[in-house]
Order: C-alpha cells, then sequence, then structure tokens
C-alpha cells in the first residue's frame, strides 16, 4: 500500500493495491477462524472483481487519452463523465467504503482478527488496519485534481486526444 501512493502510471497503482489485498487475504488465513476465512474468500472474490474493473476502466480511458500517467489526465470527468463516474464507483469499493464490497469484506477480516483475546494478534490486526489506511490515501491519488492541472498548465493549452478528434481548453 505504501508503494502505490508514489506511482502515478494508473497500471501501477492497481498492481500494488493488488499485492495489498493479497496481502490482507493473506493476514485472514494466518489468523485461522472460521470468520476471518470467510473475510479472506469475500475479499477475494471483491479483489478480482474490482481489479477487473479497474483494468477495464484503464484500458478505455488509455484507448480515448493515450497515457495511463495521472499527472497528464486534467479535466478527466469534463472530458469522459461515465469512465470518470465508473472509477471513482470502483475506487471507492477498492477502499472499502461502507455499503460497498470492499468494505464487508475488510471488515468481516478485521472482525475476524479481532475474536483472539491475545496481545500479539490484537497488534498485528492494528498493524494490518494501518496498512489499509495507507491503501486509502494512496487512493486518493487515483483520481486526478482538474484544479492542480490548471495550475500547473496556467497559460499552456490543455489536450486531451480524443481518436481522431482534440478538445483544447484554455
Amino acid at each position: 500500500a505504501l508503494s502505490a501512493i508514489k506511482q502515478t502510471d494508473l497500471k501501477y497503482i492497481n498492481a500494488y493495491s493488488s499485492v495489498s489485498h493479497c496481502g490482507l487475504v493473506l493476514f485472514a488465513i494466518l489468523m485461522l477462524n472460521r470468520t476471518a476465512m470467510t473475510g479472506a474468500v469475500l475479499q477475494m472474490l471483491s479483489h478480482g472483481l474490482m481489479t477487473a474493473l479497474f483494468f477495464a476502466l484503464i484500458g478505455m480511458i488509455y484507448g480515448r487519452a493515450h497515457t495511463r500517467d495521472i499527472r497528464e489526465m486534467g479535466g478527466l470527468m469534463r472530458v469522459m463523465p461515465f469512465l470518470g463516474v465508473c472509477y471513482v464507483i470502483a475506487g471507492l469499493a477498492s477502499l472499502g467504503l461502507p455499503g460497498l464490497s470492499g468494505f464487508v469484506a475488510e471488515m468481516t477480516v478485521f472482525v475476524g482478527a479481532f475474536e483472539h483475546t491475545d496481545t500479539f494478534h490484537r497488534v498485528f490486526t492494528i498493524v494490518a488496519t494501518t496498512s489499509k489506511n495507507a491503501e486509502t490515501a494512496s487512493g486518493s491519488k487515483r483520481i486526478p485534481d482538474p484544479l492542480k492541472m490548471a495550475r500547473e498548465t496556467s497559460g499552456r493549452s490543455l489536450c486531451l486526444k480524443l481518436g481522431e478528434e482534440k478538445i483544447t481548453s484554455s
């Protein structure tokens, strides 16, 4: 999760986030109880669906913008609103927003981990939760900030190539 914070390529962010999700699954399996194991299965299913959605959206964004670098994607919601909204929803599911599949899986893992009463398991659970918070911080980088991009390009023309046509805003 900490490595995902520094990435600027959408595929790399997704890949490092996947490693973090797999670490959560391993954490759940090592707790050796039914609740944590159920959370591990839910996490694997949820992660599989979210990752497939992310890669599909990244492919569609790349097909229209011809870049995967988030530093070059200012105004994505204005140019591709449907893909932008889908990406936000997938990102929130990956972050574990309550009501989405990521939350159910992660909460089940953490509840299963807290079923152990010894200090070692409790401390290990707190460390895993902290790692999840670092992943949440990296998730905020997934959606480019159009205001930041406008400040960075001040005066230059910001172009996003859409197939054969170009949309230019100054």
